[in-house]
């Protein structure tokens, strides 16, 4: 049983939320087994995270809230997974971990893998 104050949040809070705050992006919420789902997001900003993967790749990682409710007008997702896959565009980003799950709100840390540019003195030069 939700509080009134989650229900009051879940009507008033998070359209207010959606519209507001952040970086609103149509995106497709994938999960093995089940349909695509259309929904709308509030981005945090792009991390770099410092680890190098086999010394030609880096990740770099970024929050991504939802609506829990699947009727919603923004869509939503009841309980994603950490098999589930956030496609933005073109890239396309892997769910690394739950933030934080409310009633209404789940916020989830996103990763994906970009290369490195690797560089030295001549690197490029003509010959």
């Amino acid at each position: 049983m939700t509080s009134p104050f989650d229900d009051n949040f879940a009507e008033m809070g998070v359209p207010a939320l959606m519209d507001e705050l952040g970086e609103p992006v149509q995106a497709d919420y994938l999960q093995v087994g089940q349909a695509d789902v259309k929904i709308t997001m509030i981005l945090g900003g792009v991390q770099d995270d410092e680890q190098r993967e086999g010394g030609r790749r880096s990740r770099v990682l970024r929050t991504a809230t939802m609506s829990r409710d699947s009727s919603s007008p923004y869509g939503g997702v009841a309980n994603p997974s950490l098999e589930g896959r956030v496609k933005i565009g073109v890239e396309e980003w892997a769910v690394r971990r739950i933030v934080q799950q409310s009633e209404s709100l789940t916020t989830v840390e996103i990763v994906r893998t970009r290369p490195i540019e690797v560089s030295r003195p001549g690197y490029r030069a003509s010959s």
